[in-house]
């Protein structure tokens, strides 16, 4: 009886151990695919980066589907190639993909979650919708002290975001009070020689 429940056991384990092992090639072939689509963003050869990115996005719905972190990582990626682009409305519209599905993937405190709301802060403050760009980046600094704590350089960054809007909207008060605690967090945690403490 007991060698009659090892052996399905066995298969499952097996099963199991051989659909993570495709899943994390899936995973890295949609990553380098990413990877080349954001060097030639960074080129501006935004057609070509569309391309892979579309490359990536087909992997990862036909092997780990459209509700997957990998797909979610290609929405981002979509999203920020055309926010280069200056395409705003497709670049939003990627964005607020990517957010739905990395909330259900991965949760709301995540990193990746995180970097598309700020994202979206950084999109709505460059097509002047200020008070949503100021309600994402205010989500952005609330989300980078949970995950990483207010020591972290992400919150420090997000902090900054913040200030920067504050800045632009001409409440000089409230940006120089951020800007100061940014610069505070990041003296403590990156030193005085780093090139984003400077």
């Amino acid at each position: 009886m007991k060698t009659t429940l090892l052996v399905p056991a066995f298969f499952l384990i097996s099963f199991i151990t051989n659909a993570q092992d495709v899943d994390s090639s899936v995973i890295k072939q949609v990553d380098s695919l990413i990877q080349v689509s954001r060097a030639l963003t960074r080129t501006g050869e935004y057609d070509t980066a569309l391309e892979m990115n579309a490359a990536a996005e087909k992997i990862a719905l036909e092997k780990l589907g459209r509700e997957s972190a990998a797909y979610g990582s290609c929405c981002f990626n979509r999203g920020r190639v055309n926010y280069n682009k200056r395409d705003y409305p497709e670049a939003e519209k990627w964005y607020l993909e990517a957010k739905t599905i990395r909330e259900k993937a991965l949760g709301k405190f995540h990193n990746d979650y995180a970097q598309c709301i700020t994202n979206l802060a950084i999109l709505y403050e460059a097509t002047n919708k200020v008070e949503q760009a100021k309600t994402h980046y205010i989500e952005a600094v609330y989300l980078h002290e949970q995950i990483g704590g207010k020591e972290h350089p992400n919150y420090a960054l997000s902090i900054n975001n913040l200030a920067g809007l504050y800045r632009n909207m001409g409440q000089y008060e409230k940006a120089e009070q951020y800007f100061f605690k940014a610069i505070d967090i990041r003296g403590k945690t990156l030193g005085k020689e780093h090139t984003d403490y400077a």
